[in-house]
């Protein structure tokens, strides 16, 4: 279980290495980036990076609710269309935007969107977010349990209970 609950998300960079723990870099792109949605093939697409230790044929669920922003939704998004994981909570943020921060010298600064993230099938992620496969409400742990941990624990028992002859055992 990759729990990317609340992880605001980070650097691209780690975004594709961790993505690069889980699917093979000659898979394909990790990522998209897209300059201009009114301009059809302006996409630039931007590498898996693999790490020395991969994981890329262990059965695998991803959790995200409305916390999970940024690259952790490139990252739960690539390991959806690499048929790597099954995502399940709640619908991702949406922040899906490049941006980059100019500072000022009285302390204020100026943000600058110049492109848009997209999942390796080319899904935007901005104002949309990543939709789970399966919907379980966020709610916090009590002393039954997490909700969405258990639906993730209930999913990998069921995957594991089966031999899986592709190397993609977890489905959309």
């Amino acid at each position: 279980v990759l729990d990317l609950r609340n992880n605001g998300g980070g650097w691209v960079q780690s975004a594709q290495e961790t993505i690069g723990r889980f699917v093979p870099a000659d898979s394909g792109p990790a990522l998209w980036e897209d300059f201009d949605p009114n301009v059809e093939g302006d996409e630039i697409e931007q590498p898996i990076i693999s790490g020395s230790v991969n994981a890329d044929d262990v059965p695998m669920v991803v959790l995200v609710n409305n916390g999970t922003a940024s690259a952790a939704e490139i990252v739960a998004g690539a390991l959806r269309d690499y048929d790597r994981a099954t995502i399940v909570g709640e619908t991702t943020f949406g922040k899906g935007s490049v941006q980059r921060v100019h500072e000022f010298d009285d302390g204020s600064s100026f943000r600058l969107t110049f492109a848009h993230w997209l999942t390796p099938d080319q899904n935007a992620i901005n104002k949309i977010g990543i939709v789970p496969d399966v919907a379980v409400e966020n709610t916090p742990p009590t002393e039954k349990g997490d909700a969405q941990l258990d639906a993730a624990i209930q999913l990998l028992s069921a995957s594991t209970a089966t031999p899986v002859a592709s190397s993609s055992p977890m489905g959309r």
